[in-house]
């Protein structure tokens, strides 16, 4: 929902999504690697399954090195699902957050508008 409303608000946007963008069997370490490369902004969006994903962490670290050797900071970090018994992983409390909780289509839609200006 938030990739196509993302997309209806600027069709020349480049939006790699790992759903649509990677093709099965495909590559899809490298790819998401050369997609952060290329990133201007990298948008990670927290909930529990995120936060047990050795995947996503092993993207949020490609993610933090590039703003390390960039000098810019290029992750914003969107609160997608709450945790039960915490808050959000300590490393990801150093970004502010757009509160997007609990998978809230106006706050996604809210949120699509802020990125955008």
């Amino acid at each position: 929902m938030f990739v196509e409303a993302l997309r209806a608000k600027n069709s020349k946007l480049s939006v790699f999504y790992d759903k649509d963008s990677i093709p099965a069997g495909g590559l899809w370490i490298q790819q998401i690697s050369t997609a952060i490369q290329q990133a201007d902004k990298v948008l990670v969006f927290l909930s529990p399954a995120y936060d047990q994903s050795p995947v996503c962490w092993d993207e949020f670290q490609c993610a933090k090195l590039m703003e390390y050797n960039r000098k810019n900071r290029i992750i914003q970090t969107i609160y997608l699902y709450g945790h039960k018994e915490t808050e959000m992983p300590l490393i990801m409390g150093i970004y502010s957050y757009i509160d997007c909780r609990e998978g809230s289509a106006e706050k996604m839609k809210d949120c699509v508008q802020q990125l955008l200006k």
